[in-house]
């Protein structure tokens, strides 16, 4: 069976246990994981929805390739302890490329880091948006690139040169796994400790104080749409905000956590990696 396909907007895999994602109804030539994604994303599909739906080529400008008003994150999944981890953001999509390689070089997985040069070596963006890699212990580590549109924060990203601070906020959601029901093990100060079933980015944004205000913005949302739920939030010693919405059994269901990545990332050499 081939790979599900993923979200056109954000590239986000269908999660385990997650159906696959529906298509567009008109021209069924792309997937979302939400009615969200659909409606942001088409404006840049109207023209190419049109075209297909009418038997006609699609025009150029690939999903797959590179953009220059997105940015990316990278996504590494354990699916046998239910642990995710997001990083990021990058731009241009070339600089997430190297963090995989050093990731799958720190877990010990050979086979991973041969899949990722076998892809890189042919050149097509859209071959290492999703590579699941076996890791020394038997498991499976799971790495996604995750595109999201942000003409603002991609520009802010792409000026200046390599040493240049480029701090960036970015609000962190993620979806326990409803079979936990046991909070005895975690720290209250770090909901992150559960196990998860998703986690995404809700957005990335230029200021502390935005990212604080869309998170909060974002946690009445989730109050609603979950009825006889409670709001709490953590604001840390750092200035950052964290949230979650927590159930009548007094479990999180949504978790949230404005997210500060300074641009000090150290970019790896791919060849180095790879020892070429």
């Amino acid at each position: 069976m081939s790979d599900p396909s993923p979200c056109s907007r954000c590239n986000r895999y269908p999660d385990h246990n997650e159906c696959a994602f529906q298509h567009c109804g008109r021209c069924r030539a792309r997937h979302y994981c939400s009615r969200e994604c659909q409606r942001v994303d088409w404006k840049e599909h109207k023209g190419e929805c049109r075209s297909i739906a009418n038997g006609l080529p699609a025009p150029t400008g690939a999903f797959g390739e590179a953009k220059a008003d997105s940015i990316y994150f990278l996504k590494t999944t354990f699916p046998h302890i239910k642990d995710i981890s997001v990083s990021g953001p990058y731009h241009p999509l070339e600089l997430v490329i190297p963090q995989m390689a050093a990731r799958l070089q720190y877990e010990g997985s050979k086979p991973g880091l041969d899949m990722l040069k076998d892809r890189l070596e042919s050149t097509d963006t859209t071959n290492m948006m999703h590579l699941e890699a076996p890791l020394p212990n038997g498991h499976v580590m799971e790495m996604q690139i995750q595109r999201y549109k942000n003409p603002e924060v991609a520009a802010f990203l792409r000026d200046g040169g390599p040493g240049k601070a480029k701090p960036t906020y970015s609000v962190l959601c993620s979806t326990p796994d409803p079979e936990f029901d046991n909070l005895d093990d975690v720290d209250e100060s770090d909901e992150g400790n559960l196990p998860l079933l998703a986690a995404s980015m809700h957005g990335t944004f230029l200021s502390n104080e935005a990212a604080i205000e869309s998170a909060r913005v974002l946690l009445t949302a989730w109050e609603r749409e979950f009825p006889g739920s409670r709001v709490y939030t953590l604001p840390g010693d750092d200035g950052m905000l964290g949230g979650s919405v927590v159930g009548k059994n007094g479990l999180p269901i949504k978790i949230l956590k404005v997210h500060y990545d300074d641009g000090s990332t150290v970019h790896h050499n791919v060849k180095n990696v790879f020892g070429a």
